[in-house]
């Protein structure tokens, strides 16, 4: 180590200390009669040191240290222990360990400091420790990770023993690291005859009663004229199944099936190519996937007050949506006891209220169930008795008066995104009839379209909605939609813009909001076997704003046991975690006080055991070759393990040489104020003794 002082002021001050303690040391020891030359030059120099001493660490002087270490290069050897090595290493990991074992003896570690690590980073201090059990590979991660820890050391060498099937991450070939990967190859890489599922396609989501697709993909390998037996099941009932042809060695397929959603709630299917004979892994020969089943469709009311083509229109409209079962009623065809008897999510008034008084008095029944709802004007509405059943839109003007009016869209709406070419199809449609007069939106209302007299835009609505009062109601004052349609359909070749609009707006006022005061659900609905399931807990007041904190007792059912944990939810901690889950459908229900009165909540997830890494068990060595290739370093084959100790041998890295520099004030050091207290008592103990005082 180096020492040398640093001086933050100029060094001409360092005279200035000396000679202020000689000058000190002077006026206080002159010539006295009492005191003889010996004893004035002992006493006037410990107190000149002393003074000087105090001067110069007033300057505030640092020292600096400087040490030189010597780092002997490392090296890492690292074991992919995934689960796709497990059929080989039950075989020949036994053979392989005594080999590394005598590599490591061979390996002149008076040059190298070895450690051993698996693919997560882990140290591995015996290898009989290994267990081929990890259930995904990422040799990314692992190499970031090493070189993050060894970050400033001297790691110049990288050892992978791995069968290099990569699953997961990003690929480590175009990342360069700062150290030199050689690679050994594990496992089989010989080619066997294989079937391999590669992917499940459907909705998440599937509504009662109705048939959902489900596509499925696989590939075949070497298998070239045989076929292959595609099944679905659920609850060990094969529910559909479908053979396919296979007439190359290598071929990709895709099945598509149609099974029915017919009980609610969120069913596991499992889909399985049958294996074939010579078929060595047939762990890639099953799937499973989870879909929703809901019986979450809303019922539309849609009540006209005479036929009409834009009921026909608007019907059409909302069969796009399968989360719609539309009821079509007409007044005076209809008896109003059944309309009446009607259930109903969504009401849709066409042209009601009527200017035939007889046929509006159903109308206050239905609204009076603060349903969400849609009026529809045309020339037969009563504009004035419709004023008062709602809270968006107010016109004024004389009745039996019409406007020729077209559309434009109103660019601050941002609720939901617009179909794209939107402006354009408005642009070519030809005008539509309205209530003629003056119209005014009510506060809290968002204006959707506005209208359009011949070239004149106009801040008058067109299509206006407001979700903010207790019946969510929108408001289409025009009549015409079904010659729109047909215009698009023309114009087009198709009918989906204005109907994918309309439809969106629809579905904001028809949104349910849930009223639970307690809500606990989970993040996601499926997990895998090493994963958390996290539970979301929200609790609310009357006004629907956040509360905390709240006790929860939560109660968990599922393969056969049932568990009861309890936690504290706030706003900075509202997630509980579930660990150490086995497969299988859990559901658990939730319990808290929320302002002295008891709620509920209830909830379902699925913990599935889908190993990735029994997906592709053939050894890529093409790959690991790749890797040591672009990094500088070598491939090696079982049976040459010795031959990567002897590289190493051969072309020693050199060590590292690292400085490090410690910059402190001298005034820090420990020893200066008890050297500073004993020059101060050395001098009151000699003049003590002379009996100075």
């Amino acid at each position: 180590m180096k020492s040398e002082l640093v001086f933050t002021h100029s060094a001409f001050l360092i005279a200035v200390c000396l000679l202020l303690g000689l000058g000190y040391a002077w006026l206080f020891y002159s010539p006295k009669d009492h005191l003889n030359r010996k004893q004035r030059l002992i006493l006037g120099g410990i107190r000149a040191f002393f003074v000087a001493l105090i001067a110069f660490l007033l300057l505030k002087p640092l020292l600096r240290n400087i040490a030189v270490e010597s780092l002997r290069p490392r090296v890492v050897i690292g074991i992919d222990n995934s689960a796709s090595l497990q059929s080989w290493a039950k075989q020949n990991w036994a053979n392989e360990k005594e080999k590394v074992a005598a590599t490591l003896e061979k390996l002149n570690l008076d040059n190298y400091d070895v450690e051993i690590r698996d693919l997560n980073g882990q140290r591995i201090a015996h290898l009989d420790s290994v267990r081929f059990d990890a259930r995904q590979t990422d040799f990314n991660r692992f190499f970031k990770k090493i070189q993050n820890e060894n970050e400033g050391l001297n790691l110049k060498k990288v050892l992978l023993l791995s069968d290099g099937v990569l699953n997961t991450g990003l690929s480590p070939l175009s990342a360069g690291y700062p150290f030199e990967v050689s690679t050994l190859g594990l496992g089989d890489s010989t080619h066997y005859k294989d079937l391999a599922l590669k992917g499940l396609t459907a909705n998440k989501l599937a509504y009662l009663g109705n048939r959902f697709p489900l596509q499925v993909e696989f590939t075949a390998h070497l298998c070239k004229n045989q076929q292959a037996l595609v099944l679905v099941k659920s609850g060990g009932e094969v529910l559909d199944k479908k053979t396919v042809r296979i007439e190359k060695d290598d071929d990709f397929f895709t099945v598509a099936f149609e099974l029915p959603a017919d009980k609610p709630g969120k069913k596991r299917f499992t889909v399985e190519v049958s294996p074939l004979s010579g078929e060595k892994n047939v762990m890639n020969n099953r799937r499973e996937i989870i879909i929703e089943t809901i019986d979450g469709k809303q019922k539309v009311l849609l009540l006209a007050a005479n036929p009409h083509p834009d009921v026909k229109a608007i019907r059409s409209i909302l069969q796009k949506n399968q989360q719609f079962d539309v009821q079509v009623k007409v007044l005076g065809i209809d008896e109003n006891a059944e309309i009446a008897k009607e259930p109903f999510d969504l009401l849709i008034l066409h042209q009601l209220p009527n200017k035939n008084q007889a046929k509006n008095t159903l109308l206050s029944s239905l609204l009076a169930k603060q349903k969400p709802t849609l009026f529809v004007l045309g020339s037969q509405s009563a504009v004035s008795l419709f004023n008062g059943m709602q809270q968006v839109l107010s016109i004024t003007g004389q009745n039996n008066q019409l406007d020729q009016v077209k559309a434009t869209t109103n660019e601050a709406f941002l609720r939901f995104p617009k179909p794209i070419g939107l402006a354009e199809v408005l642009k070519s449609l030809s005008p539509i009839f309205v209530p003629f007069g003056n119209y005014h939106s009510l506060p809290n209302s968002d204006i959707l379209l506005y209208q359009q007299v011949g070239n004149v835009p106009t801040d008058r609505p067109l299509l206006i909605l407001n979700t903010n009062i207790e019946r969510k109601t929108a408001v289409f004052a025009a009549e015409g939609l079904w010659k729109w349609r047909l215009e698009e359909y023309e114009n087009t070749g198709g009918q989906t813009v204005l109907d994918e609009f309309l439809l969106k707006a629809l579905e904001l006022i028809a949104v349910k909001r849930s009223e639970d005061k307690l809500r606990v659900y989970p993040t996601q609905d499926v997990i895998d076997v090493d994963q958390h399931m996290v539970l979301q807990t929200e609790a609310y007041d009357d006004l629907f704003e956040r509360i905390e904190p709240v006790d929860v007792k939560l109660q968990l059912s599922g393969n056969g046991q049932r568990k009861e944990f309890e936690y504290t939810a706030t706003l900075n901690n509202s997630t509980f975690e579930l660990a150490r889950l086995d497969a299988g459908d859990y559901s658990f229900e939730a319990e808290a006080e929320i302002l002295g009165k008891p709620q509920k909540a209830i909830g379902r997830f699925i913990v599935q055991d889908q190993n990735i890494e029994m997906e592709n068990t053939e050894a890529d060595f093409n790959f690991l070759r790749t890797l040591s290739q672009e990094s500088g370093g070598h491939f090696y084959s079982t049976g040459h393990e010795e031959q990567w100790a002897k590289d190493l041998n051969a072309n020693p890295a050199k060590s590292k040489l690292v400085s490090t520099e410690d910059l402190r004030e001298i005034i820090n050091l420990k020893w200066l104020l008890p050297l500073i207290l004993l020059l101060a008592g050395l001098e009151w103990g000699i003049r003590k003794y002379l009996g100075l005082y």
